[in-house]
């Protein structure tokens, strides 16, 4: 079941009346590129 209708109770409730839904695709092992900048790395997604 999907959790869209009760968040979008809550945030009106709070007073937010707008927001974009983007659907996501993938499993959240993908870890992104480390990009070395200088002596300190970066995480790139």
């Amino acid at each position: 079941m999907s959790k869209l209708p009760n968040l979008k109770k809550v945030l009106s409730k709070a007073g937010i009346r707008g927001m974009t839904v983007i659907q996501v695709l993938g499993c959240g092992i993908e870890k992104g590129t480390r990009v070395r900048t200088g002596d300190e790395g970066m995480d790139a997604l």
